[in-house]
């Protein structure tokens, strides 16, 4: 649902969604982190998201409508359930750490209540 940078689907979500602030945003409104390095951060977490987006292409899901993660899922399964060529091993073992490199940066940046 994102459209540059604006959510397409925010005005129809829950009031909770609607009001939720991101950890990193929090921290940008207290003054404990710069809005330069908190674009950094966003800037940083794109790019990692573009990387999952390219290897999921590489590996033939395209299903740009559906959510990251449940992409991912489905790209695991799939490949799974086929066994895999070389190349493609290679494709899906550069797409495990993109993911685990992306919810790393999520986990530690924008998540509440995270350590």
């Amino acid at each position: 649902m994102l459209e540059g940078c604006r959510c397409r689907i925010y005005a129809e979500r829950p009031a909770h969604c609607r009001n939720f602030d991101c950890a990193l945003l929090k921290k940008v409104k207290a003054g404990t982190v710069s809005h330069a390095d908190a674009l950094r951060k966003v800037r940083l977490a794109r790019r990692r998201v573009a990387k999952v987006l390219a290897l999921l292409r590489a590996l033939g899901d395209d299903a740009e409508q559906k959510p990251l993660m449940a992409r991912v899922r489905r790209t695991a399964a799939r490949l799974g359930d086929a066994g895999s060529h070389p190349d493609t091993a290679e494709l899906y073992g550069r797409l495990t750490v993109a993911v685990h490199d992306l919810n790393r940066l999520l986990a530690d940046s924008f998540y509440p209540g995270q350590p």
